[in-house]
């Protein structure tokens, strides 16, 4: 779920989805699904016609103004830009009870829980490295079905308690409690 542009690295998910073992996932066919829309979806396209994942389909749904439905139908989120901040995609996806493998860029590894942090991929590599991490991420967690309900639930846990609405209420009380004193 993003924005199809540069600094998303969208090609790195589309060549790590193609050096996906089939054979470790059971034979089951891969189905890259791309929620966005953007100045990169043209190539990213023809990229996906050229290297599609073994098994599988890479689908561009286009940009979904919710895309909450397109969470529920994942087994996983992942990440493969080559900059971020804290990702709202990510946060969504554990809201939805999702594992994520991603890049190790701007606040992921503080956002996601201990757990998922295995799966984060340093960007100070050389980029076969990258796609290749990204791969046996993948690959680790659709493996094993009760491996990716437990970090999908790490993950709700932790988005439910640092990242809720109750939460935030629940900071900014602790900010003024400490303003008043």
């Amino acid at each position: 779920v993003a924005h199809l542009r540069p600094v998303k690295r969208l090609d790195r998910l589309i060549r790590a989805c193609a050096a996906l073992e089939t054979g470790a996932l059971g034979g089951q066919p891969v189905f890259l699904v791309m929620v966005g829309d953007g100045e990169q979806a043209a190539e990213l396209r023809a990229l996906a016609q050229s290297a599609a994942p073994p098994g599988g389909h890479v689908i561009f749904p286009g940009h979904l103004s919710d895309p909450a439905q397109a969470y529920s139908a994942f087994d996983v989120l992942a990440l493969s830009s080559a900059s971020e901040q804290q990702p709202v995609s990510v946060l969504e996806a554990m809201a939805a009870g999702l594992p994520i493998v991603s890049t190790d860029v701007g606040d992921v590894a503080l956002t996601v829980p201990a757990e998922c942090r295995e799966d984060l991929v340093s960007i100070d590599q050389e980029e076969g490295a990258i796609v290749a991490g990204l791969a046996a991420g993948l690959t680790r967690v659709l493996a094993d079905g009760t491996l990716r309900a437990e970090l999908g639930q790490a993950g709700w846990r932790q988005v439910s308690e640092r990242y809720s609405f109750r939460a935030m209420l629940e900071a900014y009380q602790a900010v003024f409690a400490r303003a008043m004193q």
